[in-house]
């Protein structure tokens, strides 16, 4: 089974978001991740990564200073025998934010790039953060 979704990766002054995915999602219970979400609805992407801010972290489109969508790549998961196919979105935050989860989310830290290899993220989340961190130029 295949799925296109978003990997955005949310930035604020150097550091990256992680959100520990919570109980109640379908995939990665525990896991951390960036902010997801599905593309299952033709809408352009920029309006899609705006829904799944608001909806996940409560940024409105005033909080973002910068959004760049970088060319998709894939990732196939055989142990949930899913192939997902990855938008990675770098989103720079502006000054000021604060992060309010919605139910999708247990918790949240900001981390330094480097720090990633300490959790037990998602799949693909690496490269996400290596293609969006690509894109801040």
């Amino acid at each position: 089974m295949a799925a296109p979704v978003l990997g955005i990766v949310a930035v604020w002054e150097k550091k990256i978001l992680l959100l520990k995915r919570g109980s109640r999602v379908a995939n990665y219970t525990g896991k951390w991740s960036g902010i997801t979400g599905f593309i299952d609805e033709l809408a352009p992407v920029r309006e899609k990564v705006l829904e799944e801010l608001r909806e996940e972290i409560s940024a409105s489109k005033d909080d973002v200073a910068k959004l760049v969508v970088g060319d998709p790549y894939k990732i196939v998961d055989d142990k949930i025998g899913k192939t997902w196919y990855v938008c990675p979105v770098l989103v720079e935050l502006r000054k000021g934010f604060e992060v309010k989860l919605d139910w999708e989310h247990t918790d949240y830290r900001w981390v330094d790039p480097s720090e990633i290899n300490g959790f037990d993220t998602t799949p693909g989340l690496e490269k996400s953060i290596g293609i969006a961190l690509s894109l801040a130029d």
